[in-house]
């Protein structure tokens, strides 16, 4: 406890998470009261001391984070930001769109689960990276974009939109429609119709879509009425593939009918990863451990560097393992 002698002795508790704008704004009325008093501040306590000088000190970069880009909104990347760099945050603030750090020099733009700081989502194709440093801006003029002084565009949405929002699912929207009350925003780009290696709860995955680990050699597609799963075996071969795991549907509870469109899969909050073709009704269901029980946080099922599919949920301290797709791997 910081003890301040004044008058009328007055006791401050200080939590070891304010910031340093915090600090600051506390010792600015203690100084301006202390002018207003004449009467000297005392610490009394040399260890809190010690503490609140040690917050100044290691303090790291102060961005602000908005729920909401508007036309005109340009971002450059801090150095100081060790992990990633928030942009724009959800509601809840368990996500935020950010600079995320891939080495010491590059980034990629990303969503990121804000407790564990793992992606869930990432701008363009596998091995995009823009440097880290000043040359390197994201940019909302109509378009997301990435841009860099030296390479040039990077990555863009392409879209004429007039703000940019970013869900609780998390999904990352670009919308028509200024207010954020107006029930006629329509959705001109959004990231959940680009997936990088991960899915989440509510995005539906479909045929025209794919997963691409972060190694860049595996993937997961759609066929008619399987999920497969997909390898380059050697660094540039073929765009496609071969496919070396295939999981058909075991239809029990409802079937796929050939041309009544293509199968999705969704990740139930129920536990399980559904495969449907025009039904409420799943076609195949694939449990995972926590199957019809409530887990403390959010899902996600991602295609790893190793080649099969996991999916977790989050536990308030970690992500942990609820499913696999292929049971067992090779050594």
């Amino acid at each position: 406890m910081l003890k301040i002698l004044m008058r009328k002795p007055l006791y401050i508790h200080v939590s070891t998470t304010l910031t340093c704008f915090h600090l600051t704004f506390i010792f600015s009325l203690l100084s301006l009261n202390n002018t207003k008093m004449n009467t000297p501040i005392h610490v009394t306590n040399p260890l809190l001391l010690f503490l609140l000088v040690a917050a100044f000190l290691s303090a790291g970069p102060s961005t602000a984070v908005t729920q909401q880009l508007l036309q005109g909104f340009v971002a450059t990347p801090d150095p100081r930001a060790k992990d990633f760099q928030p942009i724009l945050t959800d509601s809840t603030g368990n996500f935020s769109l950010s600079f995320l750090r891939v080495n010491q020099h590059q980034l990629v733009l990303a969503i990121v689960h804000v407790p564990s700081g793992v992606p869930l989502w990432q701008a363009g194709r596998v091995g995009l990276l823009a440097r880290w440093g000043k040359p390197t801006q994201l940019i909302f003029n109509g378009s997301l974009v990435i841009t860099d002084a030296r390479s040039g565009l990077f990555w863009s949405t392409e879209t004429d939109g007039d703000r940019v929002v970013l869900t609780s699912e998390p999904n990352l929207q670009v919308l028509k429609g200024r207010d954020a009350r107006n029930s006629l925003s329509s959705i001109l780009w959004q990231s959940f119709d680009f997936p990088s290696d991960t899915l989440v709860e509510s995005q539906n995955f479909t045929s025209a879509m794919r997963l691409v680990s972060s190694n860049g050699l595996y993937t997961m597609r759609l066929g008619p009425d399987f999920i497969g799963l997909y390898a380059k075996f050697k660094p540039g071969g073929s765009n496609e593939g071969q496919i070396y795991y295939k999981h058909g549907a075991l239809e029990a509870k409802a079937q796929i009918i050939e041309g009544h469109g293509p199968i999705l899969v969704r990740i139930s909050s129920d536990g399980f990863l559904g495969m449907y073709q025009n039904s409420s009704v799943p076609a195949d269901i694939q449990t995972f451990n926590s199957y019809q029980r409530p887990v403390p946080g959010p899902r996600r099922v991602q295609i790893e560097s190793d080649g099969n599919l996991r999916g977790y949920y989050w536990s308030g301290s970690s992500w942990a393992l609820d499913y696999q797709l292929i049971a067992e791997t090779c050594d």
